[in-house]
């Protein structure tokens, strides 16, 4: 029976997620298409886990490998590195600080016309 039979809308009886589990609690067929469709689902996370740690361990390889290829930075090279590597570091941080202060103070909230004059 559809919706428009008269016997009200199914929304108010049961919520779409339980009606959906009283039906395929019912017939098999349809039992076994929501167990096949969480095999494929979870299949497919697994599949795309396995793809992506593959990735993760080539590029560790590659960048190891040109690691040790290459020969040692000079001193100064490791300081530079290191004072820009704060300095980065400093600077994201205050601009986030920034981010939440502004936020705070309301300097985000859109314009409104309604708004009275500062004193």
């Amino acid at each position: 029976m559809g919706a428009g039979s008269g016997m009200g809308p199914p929304a108010a009886t049961a919520p779409a997620s339980a009606l959906g589990l009283l039906v395929a609690s019912r017939s098999p067929s349809l039992r076994m298409a929501l167990v096949m469709e969480d095999m494929v689902h979870n299949k497919s996370q697994w599949v795309l886990a396995a793809v992506l740690t593959a990735l993760l361990a080539a590029a560790s390889w590659f960048c190891l490998s040109v690691w040790r290829a290459t020969p040692a930075m000079p001193t100064y090279g490791n300081v530079i590195l290191a004072v820009a590597a704060i300095l980065f570091l400093v600077s994201g941080c205050g601009l986030i600080a920034l981010m939440f202060y502004s936020h705070r103070r309301g300097y985000d909230e859109p314009a409104r016309r309604d708004r009275t004059a500062r004193d």
